[in-house]
């Protein structure tokens, strides 16, 4: 189902609506689709994330602030983790 969303969804919109349409776990799927889009399509314009959604999301410096932690604590317990470009990938 993800990959049936992600190949015909024109914009963030439809394939969120398509996914909550679809019934069963939407839940287990947005985690794929939601980034996945946002990806393609971005933020604002016609096919992005709308920004009226993104304005209505309570909290939001807070929650940036907990992802940048989340994120800098993940680093600097493991370094080696990080991704880096491949040789041939210039």
């Amino acid at each position: 189902m993800i990959f049936h969303i992600l190949s015909h969804a024109r914009s963030f919109t439809e394939a969120v609506r398509a996914n909550i349409y679809c019934e069963g776990d939407s839940c287990g799927r947005v985690w794929i689709i939601g980034p996945a889009m946002e990806a393609l399509f971005g933020v604002g314009g016609e096919r992005g994330i709308p920004l009226s959604w993104l304005a209505r999301v309570t909290d939001a410096p807070a929650i940036l602030t907990d992802i940048e932690t989340l994120v800098n604590q993940t680093w600097a317990a493991n370094p080696r983790a990080a991704v880096k470009p491949r040789k041939d990938c210039t």
